[in-house]
C-alpha cells in the first residue's frame, strides 16, 4: 500500500528530517579518510546512489509492492535526480575555489529560497515571524561556520549559488511529486538518475572512479555510504510528512551537527561565537517549528 502524503504526525516528520540531517553530517565527516586513502568523489557518489536505488527496489519487490512510479511521478523523480547530480557537481567544484564554511553558508540559502518559492507557487503563508526565523538561522550559520567573506572567487560563489538553487528545486519538486507518490519509490528513481548521471560524468572526466585502498578509507567509505542512504531516504520521507518549507528549515541543523561531531571526532574545537551561532540556529529552527505546530 502506498503511504498517503503528509501521513503521520508533524513532530514525527520533524524528527525524521532532523535524524536525516544528522546522518548526512556523519556521512560528511567520514569523507576525509576516503580521499586520503586514494578515493575520489565519483567513486563515492556513483556507487552509493546506485546501491540505494537497487536496495529500495529489492525491498519493495520482496515485499510484493510495485517498484515503478506512474509516468508523471517518474519524470519528476528523474528530474530531481538530475538536479541532485548537478547540485553535487557545483558544490564540490565550489569547494576548490572558496572556503568550505562560506560555500556551505551560500548553499544553506536554500531554506529561504524554498519558503519564497512555495509562497509564490502555492500561496503558502510567509509572515514576518517565519521570515525572521529563516534569517536568524542563516545568521547563526554564518557565525557557526566562521564564514568570512575574504579571498572569494566569483566563480566559486556562482557555483555555490547554483548548488543552493539545486537544493531548493529538489525540495520543491520533491514536495510536488510526493503528493501522489510514496517517498521510497521516489527516492529509488531519483537515486538511479543521480547515479547514472554521475557515472556518465565520470566516464568523460579524467578522474574516473577511484576507491580507497587503506583500511581507514574503506571504513570511512562504508560509513559514508550507509549514513548517506539513511539520510536521503529519511529526508524525503520527512518531506512528505511536513512539506518542503518545514523540511528545508529543519535541515539547517545539519552544519551544526557536523560541527558538534567534528569536535570529539576530529578535535576541531568550537569558539564562543561558533557556539553562539549554533545555539541561534537551533533556537530559530525550534521556534519556527513550534509556531507552525501551534
Amino acid at each position: 500500500m502506498t503511504p498517503s502524503p503528509r501521513a503521520g504526525s508533524a513532530w514525527h516528520g520533524l524528527a525524521i528530517v532532523a535524524g536525516a540531517s544528522a546522518s548526512f553530517s556523519i556521512a560528511v565527516l567520514a569523507v576525509p579518510p576516503i580521499y586520503d586513502g586514494g578515493g575520489n568523489p565519483f567513486g563515492l557518489l556513483v556507487p552509493r546512489n546506485l546501491a540505494l536505488a537497487g536496495l529500495i527496489a529489492a525491498v519493495l519487490a520482496g515485499a510484493g509492492r510495485p517498484v515503478f512510479l506512474a509516468s508523471t511521478d517518474r519524470r519528476g523523480s528523474f528530474l530531481i535526480g538530475l538536479v541532485f547530480a548537478g547540485q553535487s557537481g557545483c558544490f564540490y567544484s565550489a569547494l576548490t575555489l572558496i572556503p568550505v564554511g562560506f560555500a556551505t553558508l551560500v548553499v544553506f540559502l536554500y531554506p529561504l529560497i524554498v519558503a519564497l518559492w512555495m509562497r509564490r507557487a502555492s500561496g503558502e503563508a510567509l509572515d514576518w515571524a517565519k521570515l525572521a526565523a529563516l534569517l536568524a538561522a542563516l545568521c547563526g550559520l554564518a557565525l557557526a561556520l566562521d564564514a568570512r567573506a575574504e579571498r572569494l572567487d566569483p566563480l566559486g560563489i556562482a557555483l555555490a549559488t547554483l548548488a543552493a538553487l539545486g537544493s531548493a528545486a529538489m525540495a520543491v519538486v520533491g514536495n510536488r511529486v510526493l503528493r501522489s507518490a510514496d517517498s521510497w519509490r521516489m527516492t529509488a528513481h531519483m537515486s538511479a538518475a543521480t547515479g547514472l548521471a554521475l557515472a556518465a560524468a565520470a566516464l568523460v572526466s579524467s578522474e574516473g572512479l577511484r576507491f580507497p585502498s587503506t583500511l581507514e578509507g574503506q571504513v570511512g567509505y562504508t560509513v559514508a555510504v550507509v549514513f548517506y542512504m539513511a539520510g536521503i531516504a529519511g529526508y524525503f520521507r520527512g518531506l512528505q510528512m511536513i512539506g518542503a518549507t518545514r523540511a528545508a528549515m529543519t535541515s539547517n541543523v545539519e552544519p551544526v551537527v557536523t560541527l558538534a561531531l567534528a569536535w570529539p571526532i576530529l578535535g576541531d574545537a568550537l569558539g564562543p561565537w561558533q557556539i553562539a551561532g549554533a545555539l541561534l540556529v537551533v533556537g530559530a529552527v525550534f521556534h519556527s517549528q513550534w509556531r507552525e505546530r501551534r
